[in-house]
């Protein structure tokens, strides 16, 4: 329903004046302050013609302002004005020109009724997302050449037997290649993939140690598929980035690889995720998702796990299943025919070719190591290598003695850079040259890749930016032979240089590692604080590895570290922080403190505060939490734009809000949540922004602004929708199902509900519950109350019973909604029982339910008779209402009194309450609250509909009525359809529609199914249907449907 202005200042070329209008009259009015602060909107029509409407808004910190809005290309777009005292006819006309300049993005977006849901890109007006690849606070970048396959050596020996064998495996969903270090199993796929020219579909990570962090292992396997099509795992990526930042959303890593999954099964064409060295992982909770993520494998999708050792997956499951294939040593080893292929072109004589076979028996790298060694010298009489039999391992004697003679067999310079690189676990060469501070990389790598010393080339790139790696079996060697030839002391001068390296070309994780190899704490303390100044912080596992390492008294001097540490300790962890990691994190805290306030780090300060408050709040100390944001904000007013702590701020500004509407100040906490919205788009924070706004959106239905509600909750439906964001999509539509239901339409309220009950399953914290109570409250509107009492009371065992499925508001609406439809029915000894029960939380009550308590009372006196008692509660909330403009409220108490008035006989104040009631409640289009209060209200509106004179209010009385006869009718058709069918059909009827069979009913009614045969014959005929579909319909209508 379109929100209608009665009061109106336009120009008129007729007259050459400006014309104060009251619904199209001309009134005496002038442009003054004391005129303004009795109305609260009006529309202005400028000289050239443009128009808009003004709106008085409420101040945080109390006082009043205006602010215009026009809908501009089906947006809304929102100019501040001034106050009342600033107002002026000059001043309106300049805000009428501003609004044909483009606008800064806005909170308030208009299209409310549309159910297409554009991307957020397009919306200049609406919630303005981060980019849609990574937010700038996300998370340090990922070295690309990780996700690219190592390049495939030219002298390669043909193995026909081996890629049929895995070219059979690979039509399994997942792919187990488990073998020791050397026996070619990468390189078998490259093979693979080389033949089948896979390169296009398949996604590579190749792991290391590093990738021991939940958040940094699943952004790098997200990044690799989206190098296949760059829309997989976007809504998976900004929910890992939110878990990290403040407030540190609790997301389940399950939920976030649901959106992932879902991204990779809508895909076209499907793929093959390849993760090479997946023995470097030891993380249980990577193993745990990653069996999740395997079991839950879309079918155009498989998965290829290349390690040295038996993973903790579980392996025996997919194998019953089927679901697996493996490749073990026999399948890799060479056979006696490659063996020789090889070794002739390696140019070994006959003679060695026997001999070398025994010895590896088949052992890829060795071979190639032997072949190297032996290549120019005499094999000696007796082989002092030990022979490998079938059921034996290279053993680490054999690979020294390999590398010993491979880098013995260079020349100095060649053995001096390959010892010299050997701490480098990827590398180009502009990095060697830093390394080595000789410019002779290109020249040394181009000799290692002719002669095939086990360098790696990753990817295609080429030149200088040509990433290498070294096999990791011979970088283990050579990291060996580096410890002992050139010392510690001369690795550690390596490693610093390498870090100075990745510093000067922006790879600070890198440079990190580095420092870190080099022992240099104080230079990795220096590049950690540039990282988090620069408020790019690496995922939390990393970051407390990094700490962990770093003297407690080095870290005491940088607060910025100390505090990131203890976000990390504190935040980061699935499971709540022990005593222990408690007391570590108060330490580091105050230490983080103390540097601060002796620094006069205001802003500093207020993120010690906000940590705090959020820590306070994830204990469930609300009241603590809210008490220490309002002393964050204190040192936040002097915050510094692009300051790392604009997160921080937001969760401040968000709990000063919620502490708002505890208080029952709606529109107070509504600017609250504004402004962290305004930081949520400073830090780039999509979901906190999102969230932002849909508390708004509650806010408006509080204060009864049901318009700018419903812009609210469509807003943040749509991004949801668009994020997979299930959780705020199923707040969305409640909020969006109680607007459908006080505008009477019962209908939409339902579909609305009904897909925000196909949701809840994703999640437990009480949305189901909300849903079950706004359900019974449309059972009761089509005239089901004693269903609906019914539903309320099962519902409030269930919470009882189970409290933990209970949020702090779900008990209390049940009660309070109890209460009324017990009053309804005329049963007042149980609404009284119920009040009893409900006043034993009341020391636990917020100021707004408080409230509700307050008019609920008086409700209860009316019931009672008390008329005088019930219009003293009234006049006595009437000023706090006020006050706080909570107009869904100050609406009821104008009803009640209405009816209080007509029981005591005072018919003249009664239709002036009403008449109040009636021309507060028309813009916003109120209908189910008038309707709730029965027909003795009606009788009034109707009694008072000729002596209307407001077009408009009488037009909007006129709807109220004609709702409640169209409702009586249907309710009362839907009645007689119930009625006529026995308790026991209506539960037949109510399984029949859920889908159950005959027997199926007969089993959950303990009856035989003859018995139910009956009954459906019955039920067809006193239903007037033909079959099941026909039954079903009919049982959706009437809401049987219980199961």
């Amino acid at each position: 329903m379109p929100r209608y202005i009665p009061y109106q200042i336009k120009w008129s070329e007729q007259n050459q004046r400006y014309e104060f209008l009251l619904d199209g009259l001309s009134g005496s009015w002038a442009l003054t302050s004391e005129w303004l602060e009795q109305i609260p909107s009006f529309s202005f029509q400028s000289r050239s013609g443009s128009h808009y409407t003004a709106r008085k808004e409420t101040k945080q910190r109390g006082g009043t302002y205006w602010c215009g809005y026009r809908r501009m290309q089906e947006r809304i777009i929102k100019r501040y004005i001034g106050k009342s005292s600033d107002l002026s006819l000059s001043l309106l006309e300049d805000i009428a020109h501003s609004f044909a300049k483009p606008s800064r993005p806005a909170l308030l977006s208009s299209s409310a009724e549309s159910q297409s849901f554009p991307k957020l890109e397009r919306q200049t007006n609406r919630l303005r997302a981060p980019s849609r690849t990574t937010s700038r606070r996300a998370s340090f970048p990922l070295l690309l050449s990780k996700l690219s396959p190592p390049r495939l050596s030219p002298q390669l020996v043909e193995r026909s037997r081996l890629l049929t064998r895995l070219n059979e495996a690979l039509s399994h969903p997942i792919t187990l290649i488990q073998a020791p270090a050397g026996f070619g199993k990468t390189t078998a796929v490259l093979q693979w993939m080389n033949r089948r020219h896979r390169t296009a579909t398949i996604a590579w990570v190749s792991l290391d140690t590093q990738d021991n962090d939940l958040h940094r292992f699943w952004r790098s396997i997200i990044a690799a598929c989206q190098s296949l099509n760059e829309s997989i795992g976007r809504a998976a990526l900004a929910q890992l980035s939110a878990i990290t930042r403040p407030p540190f959303e609790q997301i389940s890593i399950e939920v976030i690889l649901t959106h992932f999954i879902n991204d990779l099964a809508q895909q076209k064409q499907g793929g093959l995720l390849i993760l090479d060295d997946y023995h470097a992982i030891t993380e249980p909770a990577i193993h745990k998702t990653l069996a999740f993520f395997c079991d839950h494998l879309p079918p155009c999708w498989q998965i290829l796990l290349i390690t040295r050792s038996t993973p903790p997956l579980p392996l025996l499951r997919w194998r019953t299943r089927g679901e697996l294939a493996e490749l073990s040593p026999s399948d890799l080893r060479f056979s006696a025919e490659e063996t020789a292929a090889f070794l002739h072109q390696a140019g070994l004589p006959d003679e060695a070719i026997a001999s070398l076979e025994s010895t590896l028996n088949g052992w890829a790298v060795g071979l190639h190591l032997l072949a190297l060694a032996q290549q120019g010298q005499p094999l000696p009489d007796k082989s002092p290598l030990p022979s490998l039999r079938d059921e034996m391992l290279p053993t680490q004697a054999l690979l020294d003695y390999v590398v010993t003679e491979i880098l013995q067999a260079q020349p100095e310079d060649l053995q001096l850079f390959l010892l010299q690189t050997s701490i480098l676990r990827r590398f180009t060469t502009p990095l060697c040259n830093a390394v080595t501070g000789k410019e002779d990389g290109a020249l040394l790598l181009g000799r290692l890749e002719r002669e095939g010393l086990f360098l790696e080339a990753l990817g295609d790139t080429g030149g200088q930016n040509q990433w290498y790696r070294y096999h990791p079996l011979f970088s283990e060697a050579l990291w060996a032979e580096a410890n002992r030839r050139l010392g510690e002391e001369t690795l550690h001068a390596l490693s610093l240089q390498a870090s100075h390296w990745y510093e000067q070309h922006s790879l600070l994780p890198e440079a990190i590692e580095a420092a870190l190899q080099a022992h240099d704490m104080e230079r990795t303390v220096l590049l950690l604080e540039q990282a988090i100044q620069e408020d790019h912080l690496p995922d939390p596992r990393t970051l407390l590895r990094w700490l962990a390492q770093i003297p407690v008294p080095l870290l005491s001097a940088h607060p910025r570290i100390c505090f990131s540490y203890a976000t990390a300790l504190q935040f980061s962890q699935e499971l709540p922080p022990s005593e222990a990691t408690e007391t570590q994190v108060d330490t580091l805290l105050q230490l983080a403190e103390n540097t601060w306030d002796d620094q006069d780090e205001h802003p500093s300060l207020g993120m010690v505060f906000a940590f705090r408050a959020l820590r306070a709040l994830t204990q469930g100390a609300v009241a603590s939490a809210i008490v220490y944001a309002h002393q964050g904000l204190h040192f936040f007013s002097e915050h510094r734009p692009h300051d790392p702590g604009q997160g921080w701020h937001g969760v401040c500004l968000a709990l000063a809000g919620i502490g708002s509407m505890q208080a029952g100040y709606f529109a107070e906490a509504k600017q609250w949540y504004q402004e962290a919205y305004t930081h949520a788009l400073a830090t780039e924070n999509r979901p906190f922004a999102r969230r932002m706004i849909l508390l708004s959106g509650w806010c408006m239905l509080a204060l009864g602004e049901l318009h700018l509600a419903q812009a609210y909750f469509q807003q943040a439906l749509s991004d949801a929708r668009e994020q997979k964001q299930y959780e705020d999509a199923i707040s969305a539509l409640l909020g969006r199902a109680r607007l459908s239901f006080e505008w009477n339409d019962l209908p939409t309220a339902e579909q609305q509900l009904e897909e925000a009950v196909s949701l809840t399953h994703h999640y437990t914290a009480g949305w189901n519950e909300q849903a079950t109570i706004t359900l019974a409250l449309l059972q009761h509107a089509r005239g089901q109350t004693r269903a609906a009492q019914q539903q309320l009371v099962a519902l409030l065992a269930q919470l009882q019973a189970t409290p933990s499925l209970a949020t702090w508001q779900d008990p209390f609406d049940i009660h309070i909604w109890l209460t009324r439809l017990y009053l309804q029915t005329g049963d007042v000894p149980n609404a009284i029982h119920n009040m009893e029960l409900l006043r034993r939380s009341e020391p636990a009550f917020s100021s707004s339910q408080r409230l509700e308590m307050e008019i609920l009372q008086a409700r209860l006196l009316l019931a009672e008779n008390k008329v005088q008692d019930a219009l003293a509660c009234l006049a006595c909330i009437l000023p706090l209402v006020r006050e706080q403009q909570l107009l869904y409220h100050l609406l009821e108490i104008h009803i009640l009194s209405a009816q209080a008035y007509r029981k005591i006989k005072q018919p003249q104040k009664a239709r002036h309450s009403l008449y109040t009631a009636l021309s507060l409640a028309y813009q916003e289009g109120f209908i189910h609250l008038f309707l709730a209060e029965g027909e003795p209200l009606l009788r009034l509106i109707r009694a008072l509909l000729p002596a209307l004179r407001e077009k408009a209010v009488k037009a909007y009385a006129r709807t109220i009525v004609h709702a409640s006869a169209a409702a009586s009718k249907h309710n009362a058709s839907s009645n007689m359809l119930v009625e006529s069918l026995s308790p026991q059909e209506q539960r037949v009827l109510g399984l029949l529609a859920a889908g159950y069979t005959n027997p199926e009913i007969a089993l959950e009614l303990i009856v035989s199914v003859n018995t139910v045969k009956d009954h459906v014959k019955h039920i067809y005929q006193k239903l007037g249907v033909n079959n099941r579909l026909q039954a079903s319909e009919i049982a959706r209508r009437l809401h049987l449907n219980t199961h």
